[in-house]
C-alpha cells in the first residue's frame, strides 16, 4: 500500500489514499489519518484539521486509516494492530493481517469494526479487536467475513487442490472442510453454494444457509439467483427449474432457459427455443413454453403464438397438431424445426428429440441422420442417441445402411456404429458396380457390397470395376480380370484403361488402340494419341482432336480443332476453322468443309436432324450436310419423337422424317411432342393433342405449361388456374390464383390468400382455409397451418 505524502492542514475532508494508481477515501477515524515523513521514510498519524505535528510517531512501514479506534501498521518485525495512542494490541507481530482475498493494493478493514484475519508462517487464523486469537492459524486461507461467516480454506495433496469449510465470527465451524467450493449469493449474502467438481471439472452444487442448514439438498449443476428473490437450478440433464429462498421447487425441472424481463413479477421461460411465462407472486405458469415470443412494455405484455400445424393424411383427416414457425419433414413423423437460428428435431407426439445441439441435421434415411456439431460429424437415430461419435472429419452415405466415415483415413460403419472395416484399409473406393476397390501395404484388391473380400489384395496398381471388368496391374504389365478374379485379358500390355463396359483403351509398344473383354482389337495407331473422355476415346494428332465411340468404332478422325463432349441423343459438335459441325456418333461418314455451306443459317440438331434455312425457306439436314427435309416451309422448330412442327400458310401441322406430313398445317401455333404429346393453339385457345391428332385436352385455354410431374397447367378465365392429368381424364378446372401438384394425384390450391387440398379429379379434400399447406414426402401427409393475432395484455405499472 502507498499513502500520500503531503497533507494539507485546512483540508476538511476525510483523508485520501492513493492505492495501485486510484484514490480511495481512509475508512475508519475521522480525524486522525496516516501521513508520510520525509525525513524519517515512515508513517506516522496525524490530525486532519490544521496540524501537521505527529500524534503518533513516524515509525511504521505501512498503516492503514483507523476502523473503530483501531489500525493494522507494519513495522520491520512485522503487522500489528494498534489503537490510537499508538499502543500495541496484538501480543506478536504477524506475516500479515488482513484476508486472503484482499485485492493487491486495497486497505485490509476489520468485519464490523471487531475481527480481523492473520497469517503466520504460511497459515491463517483470526484476531478480535483486543488482539486476541480468536481462531488459531490453521488454515492456508481466510476470507473476509459475508453474512456471518468467513470461508476457510486448506491445501489437499491428494486432491491437488484447496478443500474450502466455513467458521462463524465466533470461531465454530459452520461448514466442514472438504467443499470444492463455497460462494455466496449476490442477492442474499446468508445464502451459499456449496459443492464439489466433478468429472471434467463440472460444478455440482447444493444450497445452504449461514447457519449451515442445508435448503436445497440434491446435487445440481447450477444455481444462479434472480434480482426478485427466486433461484434458477440447473439439473444433471441440463434442464432448469425456478427455487424459492427457502429451497421450495416452483417449477418442475423443464425449462432449457429462464430469464429476467423488465416487470419483476415474472420470468420468461424458454422450452427448446419456444417462449412461456411465470407469475413470480402465485408460482404459476401464466403461459406454456409453446410460444414464439412474449414482449414486455412498462403497462403491458404482448403472447405472439407459433403458427398451429395440423398434419392431415390424403383425406384430410387431422393425425396431430404442432406449434412452430417452420417444420420440414426429416422422417417419419419427424420434424426439423428452426427458432432464432437454431435448429431442433420433433416428432407427432410434439416431444422434442434435441435442440440447438447441430449446426446441420440430414434427413433420417433408415432412422439415422448425419449431423454436425463444432466441424466435427457423426450419426445419430430417430431418438436422438449417438450411434456413431461426433469426432469425424467427414461421414457419407454408402449404401442405405452404411456409412463412409473419413478421420485421416476411411473406415465403413453400420448403422449400428460398429467399424466393419476397422482399420485394414488406408484407401477405399466409392462402390462400382457392387464392387470394393481397396488398397492396403501398396497392394489392391476388391471387396463386394458386405464388405468380403472377393478378390485378394494383389496388385500393385488397379481400377474400379466397370459392369463385369476391372483393369489391373500385375507389376510389369496390364491386364483384365472378372469378378471372380480370374483374367479375361492376360496381363500382356504396357497400359490399360477402361472406356466403357467391356472396352478398353491400350498403349503398347509405341501403339494406342482400343479393345473388347473378348480382346478384339476395335482400333489400333502408332501415332495417334488416345485418352478417355466420359465413356468415350478423344484421340489426338498433330494438335488435332477425333473420335472413338463406346462401341470402339473410330467415328471422327483426328482432324478437328475441338470436339465436344457427347450429347444425351449421342451426338458431337465438332469445330474446324471457325466452323461449326455435328455428328451422330455412330452414323458413318463424316461432313465435308463444305457441308453446309449452301444453307443461309443451321439451327441446334436433334435426332440427327438440323433446320436450315435456304432461299427463305425452311428444312432439315442430317450431319453429313444432305438435305433430308426439303426447304419449303415458312418455319420449322426442332424433331422430337420424330415429328417436327411446320409452317405452311401460316399455320402449323408435324411432319415425320420422311418428308411426310402427318398432321396438317391448321394449327395457329404448334409445341415439339413430349412423351407423346404437344401443345397446340387452335382458335385463339391452346390445349393438347396426341401424335394421331385426337385431343387429350380441348383448345380451350388461355395457356397451359406442362409440369415437372407431368400433368398439365392450365390457365382460363381471367388467370384463374387448373391442372389436369396427363391423360385429360381428370382435372381442375381453372378456378384458382396457384396450383401445386405434388406428384401423388393431390394438389395444394390457394384462392384469395388460402390454401387448400383438391384431388386430381377435381374432389376438394380441404377447402382453402389455411395460411400455408407443406407436402411431407416422407409419409405423403400434409401441413396444414394457421395463424394467430398476438396476444397484448394490459397489467399496470408495476
Amino acid at each position: 500500500m502507498k499513502f500520500l505524502k503531503e497533507i494539507s492542514n485546512k483540508a476538511k475532508v476525510a483523508c485520501l489514499l492513493l492505492v495501485g494508481g486510484a484514490i480511495q477515501p481512509v475508512i475508519g477515524q475521522d480525524n486522525l489519518v496516516p501521513l508520510f515523513s520525509e525525513d524519517k521514510q515512515q508513517y506516522g498519524y496525524v490530525y486532519e484539521h490544521d496540524s501537521l505535528s505527529y500524534i503518533i510517531d513516524a515509525k511504521y512501514e505501512k498503516a492503514s486509516g483507523f476502523d473503530n479506534g483501531k489500525a493494522v501498521v507494519k513495522t520491520d518485525e512485522g503487522y500489528l494492530i494498534i489503537d490510537e495512542r499508538g499502543r500495541k494490541l496484538t501480543r506478536k507481530p504477524y506475516d500479515y493481517i488482513g484476508w486472503s482475498n484482499d485485492l493487491e493494493g486495497t486497505l485490509p478493514t476489520f468485519y464490523h469494526g471487531e475481527l480481523m484475519a492473520f497469517q503466520q508462517d504460511g497459515y491463517w487464523g483470526l484476531l478480535n479487536s483486543k488482539g486476541k486469537e480468536v481462531i488459531k492459524p490453521l488454515y492456508h486461507s481466510f476470507k473476509k467475513f459475508v453474512g456471518g461467516i468467513a470461508v476457510v480454506g486448506i491445501d489437499n495433496p491428494n486432491l491437488g487442490r484447496k478443500q474450502y469449510g466455513a467458521v462463524s465470527t465466533d470461531g465454530n465451524e459452520v461448514f466442514p472442510l472438504v467443499y470444492d467450493f463455497i460462494e455466496p449469493l449476490l442477492i442474499n449474502p446468508k445464502l451459499y453454494k456449496v459443492g464439489h467438481y466433478g468429472v471434467g471439472g463440472k460444478r455440482v452444487e447444493r444450497l445452504f444457509s449461514a447457519d449451515g442448514k442445508e435448503l436445497i439438498e440434491s446435487d445440481y449443476d447450477k444455481i444462479t439467483a434472480f434480482s426478485n428473490g427466486l433461484l434458477c437450478v440447473v439439473d444433471k440433464s441440463g434442464f432448469k427449474a425456478v427455487f424459492d429462498q427457502k429451497g421450495k421447487q416452483v417449477t418442475p425441472f423443464k425449462f432449457t432457459d429462464v430469464s429476467e424481463v423488465r416487470m419483476p413479477r415474472y420470468l420468461v421461460t424458454n422450452r427448446h427455443g419456444r417462449k412461456g411465462m411465470l407469475d413470480v407472486l402465485s408460482g404459476k405458469e401464466v403461459y406454456q413454453p409453446i410460444h414464439k415470443h412474449i414482449s414486455f412494455s412498462d403497462s403491458s405484455y404482448t403472447v405472439e403464438s407459433f403458427p398451429e400445424v395440423t398434419v392431415a393424411n390424403q383425406t384430410g383427416k387431422a393425425l396431430y397438431t404442432l406449434r412452430y414457425d417452420s417444420l420440414r419433414n426429416v422422417g417419419e413423423n419427424l420434424f426439423l424445426y428452426e427458432i432464432e437460428g437454431n435448429q431442433g428435431v420433433v416428432n407427432a407426439k410434439g416431444e422434442v428429440i434435441f435442440y440447438d445441439e447441430y449446426e446441420h441435421v440430414s434427413d433420417f434415411v433408415g432412422g439415422r441422420s448425419i449431423v454436425q456439431k463444432r466441424g466435427r460429424y457423426g450419426v445419430i437415430d430417430t431418438e436422438g442417441n449417438v450411434v456413431i461419435p461426433i469426432v469425424y472429419n467427414r461421414i457419407e452415405r454408402e449404401q442405405e445402411n452404411y456409412f463412409r466415415v473419413t478421420n485421416g483415413h476411411i473406415d465403413i460403419f453400420d448403422k449400428n456404429g460398429n467399424n466393419i472395416t476397422k482399420d485394414r484399409y488406408p484407401f477405399i473406393g466409392k462402390i462400382s458396380s457392387d464392387m470394393y476397390l481397396v488398397q492396403r501395404d501398396r497392394k489392391y484388391g476388391y471387396l463386394d457390397r458386405n464388405f468380403n473380400e472377393i478378390v485378394p489384395l494383389k496388385f500393385p496398381d488397379a481400377e474400379p470395376f466397370l459392369g463385369d471388368y476391372a483393369v489391373v496391374n500385375t507389376g510389369d504389365y496390364y491386364g483384365v480380370i472378372n469378378k471372380q478374379g480370374k483374367w479375361v485379358i492376360t496381363p500382356i500390355l504396357d497400359k490399360l484403361q477402361s472406356v466403357s463396359e467391356g472396352l478398353f483403351l491400350f498403349h503398347d509398344n509405341e501403339a494406342w488402340g482400343t479393345l473388347t473383354a473378348d480382346g478384339i482389337e476395335m482400333y489400333r495407331s502408332e501415332g495417334v494419341e488416345l485418352q478417355v473422355r466420359e465413356g468415350v476415346v478423344l484421340s489426338r494428332f498433330r494438335g488435332k482432336y477425333g473420335l472413338i465411340n463406346d462401341r470402339g468404332d473410330e467415328c471422327l478422325p483426328a482432324i478437328y480443332d475441338s470436339i465436344s463432349e457427347v450429347r444425351d441423343d449421342h451426338t458431337v459438335f465438332m469445330y474446324k476453322d471457325g466452323k461449326r459441325y455435328f455428328k451422330y456418333i455412330y452414323g458413318k461418314g463424316v461432313p465435308k468443309p463444305d457441308a453446309y455451306k449452301q444453307n443461309d443459317w443451321i439451327g441446334e440438331q436433334t435426332e440427327g436432324f438440323a433446320p436450315v434455312k435456304m432461299y427463305g425457306r425452311y428444312g432439315f439436314v442430317d450431319f453429313l450436310g444432305r438435305l433430308r427435309i426439303s426447304a419449303r416451309y415458312e418455319a420449322v422448330k426442332q424433331y422430337s419423337e420424330g415429328l417436327a412442327p411446320i409452317r405452311l400458310g401460316n399455320r402449323w401441322g408435324y411432319l415425320n422424317k420422311e418428308d411426310q406430313i402427318i398432321l396438317q398445317p391448321f394449327y395457329e401455333e404448334a409445341q415439339p411432342f413430349e412423351n407423346g404429346m404437344a401443345i397446340i393453339k387452335k382458335k385463339g385457345k391452346y390445349g393438347v393433342i396426341r401424335q394421331d391428332g385426337s385431343e387429350v385436352l380441348q383448345a380451350k385455354f388461355d395457356k397451359i405449361v406442362p409440369l415437372p410431374t407431368g400433368k398439365w397447367l392450365v390457365c382460363e378465365k381471367k388467370d384463374r388456374v387448373g391442372i389436369y392429368a396427363r391423360n385429360g381424364m381428370k382435372g381442375i378446372y381453372g378456378k384458382y390464383d396457384q396450383v401445386e401438384d405434388v406428384g401423388n394425384d393431390m394438389v395444394i390450391t390457394l384462392l384469395d390468400h388460402q390454401y387448400g387440398l383438391d384431388r386430381i379429379d377435381g374432389f376438394s379434400v380441404i377447402f382453402p382455409k389455411y395460411d400455408l399447406i407443406k407436402f411431407n414426402y416422407f409419409d405423403n401427409t400434409f401441413m396444414l397451418y394457421k395463424n394467430e393475432e398476438p396476444e397484448t395484455v394490459m397489467i399496470g405499472v408495476e
